[in-house]
This record gives C-alpha cells, sequence and structure tokens, in this order.
C-alpha cells in the first residue's frame, strides 16, 4: 500500500472480516499526508456509514492531542486541536 501511495496508483485490499483493513488504510492515510507524500488521497468505502467511521477516526487521530500520531506529527495536529473541533476558530490559530 505504501508504494501505491507513493507512487499515484490504485491499490485494492481484499482480506478477511475483522482483519484490520480500515486501520492499515487510516495509518497509511495519515502517514502520507503528514509527511508531504500526497496533497489528496482518496479512499473509497462500501457505504456511507463505513466512510462517515473512517472520516471520524482519522478526524479522532489528528484533533486528539493523546493520539500516537498527534505526538509523532505535533506541527500537523496542533492547528486542528486549537480550535477544538470547531471550523469556525480559525481565529484561534496563530492570533
Amino acid at each position: 500500500m505504501y508504494e501505491a501511495v507513493t507512487s499515484h496508483s490504485n491499490y485494492l485490499i481484499c482480506m478477511p472480516r475483522g482483519s484490520g483493513k480500515s486501520s492499515y488504510v487510516e495509518c497509511v492515510t495519515l502517514h502520507a499526508l503528514a509527511t508531504g507524500l500526497q496533497k489528496f488521497v482518496v479512499i473509497i468505502s462500501n457505504n456511507a456509514r463505513a466512510a462517515t467511521g473512517l472520516l471520524t477516526d482519522l478526524w479522532r487521530a489528528i484533533s486528539e492531542p493523546d493520539t500516537p500520531f498527534a505526538q509523532d506529527y505535533p506541527a500537523v495536529c496542533f492547528p486542528f486541536q486549537v480550535c477544538k473541533g470547531s471550523f469556525r476558530r480559525r481565529q484561534l490559530y496563530k492570533g
């Protein structure tokens, strides 16, 4: 999956139910965005509920200060943590 993300190609995951496919996608997506390997990432899910769950997990990893991702990439996560989940609070970051 990492090679697919860095080389701008498609990637299909076929694994049994409960084997961690979603967690794997979340980790690679966050890494690619935080390190600048990709500006945009498209994740296609099987239904709206699963897609909402993926986006919620990604948002939680960025916006909560005690997650391992937030500890590894504080410069990426800090603006989201200061805004406390509100998109209208962007004036709180750097003044």
